[in-house]
């Protein structure tokens, strides 16, 4: 639980209130392939699917984004886009975490 508490307080204050379910669905696949995105202090966190899907059901929420509210909806889109080979638009992300 501690990794997934570390990563939500971490992105909730980065994250806009206005965004959108794209940029929320690339970041989460970002960060599941990949720590790089995040500052050295929590490159060490074990990012699990749990983690991942725990994380982003709270982010939506309370970003009130429309969408995806269940940690499964979560864990579908990481299989999803591992099946069908997409790759995470990185770059974006690491824009989305630079914006306060």
């Amino acid at each position: 639980m501690e990794s997934t508490d570390d990563l939500f307080n971490y992105l909730k204050p980065k994250l806009k209130d206005s965004i959108n379910q794209r940029d929320l669905n690339n970041l989460c696949f970002a960060l599941f392939c990949s720590t790089d995105i995040l500052p050295q202090n929590l490159k060490s966190l074990r990012i699990t699917k749990d983690v991942i899907s725990q994380t982003f059901m709270k982010l939506a929420i309370a970003k009130r984004v429309d969408g995806k509210y269940t940690e499964n909806d979560w864990v579908d889109l990481i299989d999803k886009s591992i099946r069908l080979g997409k790759l995470p638009d990185f770059e974006k992300a690491r824009t989305i975490l630079e914006m306060e």
